[in-house]
């Protein structure tokens, strides 16, 4: 297993439905990442290299989009408002 984005990603897995794990991705986040970094939606995360697993990392800052704790910080805060 892989530790990304505060969440364990399954090695044996496509690249897509392990970023599907990921809390704040959805379906259709994954396949615009897939489709931005050029992976097939079939590759698995475990053939993925060191340089790809960083520009996955990027891409996703870059998007901008909240994951995990950032995301449930910004809920409840909306929910207490």
């Amino acid at each position: 297993m892989v530790y990304l984005f505060e969440s364990e990603l399954p090695e044996n897995k496509s690249i897509f439905l392990a970023l599907t794990l990921v809390y704040g991705i959805g379906k259709s986040k994954a396949v615009l990442i897939c489709k931005k970094l050029g992976f097939s939606k079939n590759l698995k995360f475990k053939n993925l290299s060191i340089e790809q697993i960083n520009k996955l990392v990027k891409t996703i800052e870059f998007l901008n989009i909240e994951l995990a704790s950032d995301l449930k910080k910004s809920k409840l805060l909306i929910a207490k408002n």
